[in-house]
């Protein structure tokens, strides 16, 4: 399964309509140019596939590419705002 698949099937059970583009990560959300609102809680929490950082875990030994099981912290559209350009 993808992790665009994990999220859809964990958003569906929430009964989200999960489009692709209207739920991230906080990080990935700020990549696109918004802003999660202070105060918002994730709205939801799944184990997706993700990369090793190899610095954190260079005392242990990991195949050539490893993609664990990582809990990702997603929020909606409506729980961010866009980032207003700062004036200088």
């Amino acid at each position: 399964m993808t992790n665009a698949e994990l999220i859809a099937q964990a958003a569906k059970k929430q009964n989200f309509d999960y489009t692709g583009d209207n739920l991230f990560t906080y990080p990935e959300w700020k990549k696109r140019g918004y802003q999660v609102k202070k105060g918002e809680k994730t709205f939801l929490r799944v184990r997706i596939w993700g990369e090793v950082n190899k610095k954190k875990y260079s005392n242990m030994t990991f195949p050539k590419v490893s993609f664990p099981w990582v809990w990702a912290k997603l929020f909606t559209i409506d729980q961010v705002v866009p980032i207003e350009a700062k004036s200088t």
